[in-house]
């Protein structure tokens, strides 16, 4: 077991350090950084924001119950997620797909 992990941490920190170009990292983390931040700047102080909270924890739980194998769980947040597309009925099919 721990040579198993090892063998992982040491794959894993060598494919890191195979695609690690500090210039390009940097810059991309200041552009994510600099959208973020316009973006909550651009919604602060708006109904937008309890909308965005409201996904996030939509998305928590439906990762959660994913994780967790909450089959209920996640039939439930399927068919909101599709009828707030209004797919409506077509989500049973695409839930059952997916292993729900």
């Amino acid at each position: 077991m721990i040579e198993y992990l090892w063998q992982t941490v040491t794959e894993t920190w060598e494919s890191f350090a195979l695609e690690f170009d500090p210039l390009r990292d940097s810059i991309d983390i200041i552009l994510v950084t600099a959208g973020i931040y316009w973006v909550l700047l651009l919604i602060r102080g708006t109904r937008a924001v309890q909308i965005l909270v409201g996904l996030i924890v939509l998305m928590a739980a439906s990762l959660a119950s994913q994780t967790l194998e909450l089959v209920a769980v996640g039939i439930v947040l399927c068919l909101l997620f599709h009828g707030l597309r209004g797919l409506g009925r077509l989500c049973v099919e695409g839930c059952r797909g997916r292993g729900f």
